[in-house]
């Protein structure tokens, strides 16, 4: 067999060096493009609709607390509007597969269920996601004074 000799001097190391520096930098700059194209929408739109609340004035505390009890002790007394939101939140389709766990237990629901088929938690779920609508909507309407 023949021995192939490789001469490796310091000029071949240079052109590896800068051949793999350029296929770098050609890689940063095709990415930076697919990145910057696919983000071509502004984030900073925000809907004007956004209420802001700050949670320590005393109107806010009182009423989180009224929504809070009324939801925990007397829940026949709460708006059917706010079932209403509970009940489609667990009844919606789902479109993508979600993976989960609910106390310890995993769970996956696939497009075409609902929530209630496949979430253990989706009951509980559905009526913390309600109270918190109720608990904004008493804000929005009691406190919009500041006080």
């Amino acid at each position: 067999m023949a021995k192939f000799r490789v001469n490796t001097n310091s000029l071949t190391i240079a052109h590896y060096i800068l051949l793999f520096l350029v296929t770098g930098v050609c890689i940063a700059i095709v990415a930076w493009i697919m990145i910057s194209r696919h983000n071509a929408t502004p984030t900073n739109n925000i809907s004007k609709n956004i209420t802001h609340i700050s949670g320590n004035t005393p109107c806010v505390k009182r009423t989180i607390e009224t929504v809070n009890k009324l939801w925990e002790y007397n829940p026949r007394a709460v708006p059917t509007k706010y079932w209403d939101i509970a009940m489609n939140y667990m009844n919606q389709p789902i479109t993508t597969t979600t993976y989960g766990i609910c106390e310890d237990v995993a769970y996956v629901c696939h497009p075409g269920q609902t929530m209630r088929e496949c979430n253990p938690c989706a009951v509980p779920n559905a009526r913390t996601y309600a109270q918190s609508m109720h608990i904004t909507d008493s804000i929005q309407s009691n406190c919009n004074s500041g006080n």
